[in-house]
């Protein structure tokens, strides 16, 4: 009886230092499947307005190893509306329509119905991450880092001008306004961790929108 209890102690043991590394691994597979996904898709395919989308954040939780094998075939194809390449941060995901624990876990989520690129404030939500994948290093960025977003019809180009940690309750920071019609935002939100502990607070990276090009598959992937 010792021995087994000994050997069960052992095994939860490896399992819990090497959780960090299966939960990397596995979103790292899920981020390059959907974008091997999104560069199959066709300018009309994206553009296509055939997928309903939930914005239900309260279905959103925390990653842990269980959550990181959820089924990808859940995830309307859809949904799929663009790509969002960050080079200071490393970041290159797709972007989906509306938000769900599956989506989270491939790539990032708008926050509004009927978000347009380039357009007012367009906020995107992505999971902080466990290493250096999905939103985890968006908290490296400075004023005048670059962010791009395409729909594979143009590039849209933002610099960073501010970053803040704020109170959950803040949904105001994801609103449009009537100074986002005429300059553009773009607004990154993630949870926001400090020496590895969740605060409880919002990490919000902003940025105006600076450029606009015809797309380009290199010129968008360039780090």
């Amino acid at each position: 009886m010792r021995r087994i209890l000994a050997t069960i102690l052992l095994i939860s043991g490896i399992l819990l230092i090497n959780s960090g590394f299966i939960m990397n691994n596995r979103v790292n597979k899920n981020t390059d499947e959907i974008l091997d996904e999104f560069n199959k898709l066709s300018l009309s395919e994206i553009k296509e307005d055939n997928c309903k989308s939930s914005f239900d954040y309260s279905e959103i939780g925390h990653i842990n190893p269980t959550k990181t094998f959820l089924d990808l075939d859940k995830i309307d194809k859809n949904s799929i509306k663009g790509q969002i390449v960050i080079p200071k941060s490393n970041i290159n995901l797709v972007i989906f329509d509306g938000i769900s624990e599956n989506k989270l876990l491939a790539g990032v989520s708008t926050m509004k119905e009927n978000q347009i690129m380039g357009e007012n404030n367009y906020a995107l939500a992505g999971h902080y991450g466990i290493k250096d994948e999905l939103f985890h290093n968006i908290e490296k960025l400075e004023n005048k880092d670059i962010i791009k977003i395409t729909d594979k019809e143009n590039i849209y180009f933002y610099e960073v001008y501010d970053k803040e940690s704020v109170d959950p309750t803040r949904i105001d920071l994801v609103e449009d306004k009537e100074e986002y019609k005429d300059s553009p935002i773009i607004s990154l939100m993630c949870c926001h961790y400090e020496n590895g502990k969740n605060t409880g607070n919002r990490l919000f990276v902003k940025g105006k929108l600076v450029n606009v090009e015809k797309y380009n598959k290199e010129k968008m992937e360039a780090f």
